[in-house]
């Protein structure tokens, strides 16, 4: 028998910290959305698989090495069996441990958000009952887009600004499935979700204002809980979307009328909940996971490169962050 636990954290960190992401130090002024981490829990005989996601734009040893030592001092569950991921919302909060040019740490933040992240997963296990899952998919074109193109003479460029008439197409593809599995107790009301979608969760962006956003994930979640009920918790996974992002250089107009992620998050809720009226029910006879750690080794570029990149690209850098929406 498959049991499963859903619990959920708001993690929204103080004013005035710095949301990591972009080139440039950003202190929070204010609060667009609210930020959370949410757990799954799932159990098979001895097995147990914990899914925790946080609304932030990574993870680090120093944050995961601190959760997964709490878990495992509350539950018999082993880290191996334990998953640590994001969303990568680059309106997100900052992190123990990251150390990049542009981030500080809130040792004070960082120490409550690490136990609340492990609470999370806890509560989860704890909150355990026996389920059933159903599972679905749609394809959802028009939200995600290959930010790498192949211009005209050959070179590829990064983001190459609206209609650039020098782009020949697209570098690499799409990935326009949207995955749910939704987990229903005994008297099949539904208390939770898992979703994946690849589409870079960057998609509110800096010209609408240093706001802590959970982007388009969040949106899913709040009209989640307005048809299943406040209880009800989406956990969601980020898919391959390293070079996938919201911004479609060929569209009509340049700039956005308001911050795209609310349009992406209406796409995908109306989605899942089509979804869930015809989704089957998934063969749950067996749970089981792997954990592997993949080292990724640094790009390095010679400093003497690097200042002059800086040098020929400062009289435009602070225009381009005003202007890109």
């Amino acid at each position: 028998m498959l049991k499963c636990g859903f619990y959920e954290k708001e993690v929204t960190p103080p004013l005035g910290d710095l949301m990591p992401g972009y080139f440039g130090k950003r202190p929070a002024e204010t609060v667009r959305d609210r930020l959370y981490v949410k757990a799954l829990s799932m159990q098979m005989e001895e097995k147990t698989v914990i899914m925790i996601v946080l609304d932030a734009v990574a993870t680090y040893d120093a944050l995961c090495d601190g959760v997964l030592k709490r878990i495992t001092e509350y539950t018999n569950v082993s880290a191996e069996n334990i998953m640590i991921s994001a969303t990568h919302p680059h309106m997100g909060m900052p992190l123990p441990g990251r150390g990049g040019e542009f981030d500080e740490d809130d040792c004070a933040y960082s120490d409550v958000l690490i136990r609340y992240m492990a609470d999370a997963a806890i509560l989860a296990w704890q909150n355990m009952v026996p389920c059933k899952v159903l599972h679905n998919k749609s394809i959802e074109e028009g939200l995600g887009f290959n930010r790498n193109y192949i211009m005209k003479d050959g070179s590829i460029r990064t983001n190459p600004g609206w209609n650039n008439p020098n782009v020949e197409r697209p570098y690499g593809p799409t990935d326009p499935e949207f995955q749910t599995l939704f987990f229903l107790d005994e008297n099949d009301k539904p208390i939770g979700s898992l979703m994946s979608f690849a589409c870079h969760h960057d998609s509110v962006g800096g010209a609408w204002g240093n706001k802590y956003s959970s982007d388009f994930s969040g949106i899913v979640a709040k009209n989640m809980k307005k048809e299943f009920g406040s209880d009800f918790v989406s956990v969601f996974m980020s898919g391959a979307c390293g070079n996938i992002n919201h911004i479609d250089i060929f569209r009509k107009e340049e700039k956005y009328e308001h911050p795209r992620y609310l349009d992406i998050g209406a796409q995908l809720s109306e989605a899942a909940l089509k979804q869930f009226k015809t989704a089957e029910v998934l063969n749950t006879d067996s749970l089981d996971c792997i954990k592997e750690y993949v080292p990724v080794q640094k790009r390095y570029i010679p400093q003497e490169e690097i200042d002059e990149a800086f040098e020929l690209f400062a009289p435009c850098r602070e225009q381009s962050s005003s202007s890109v929406r």
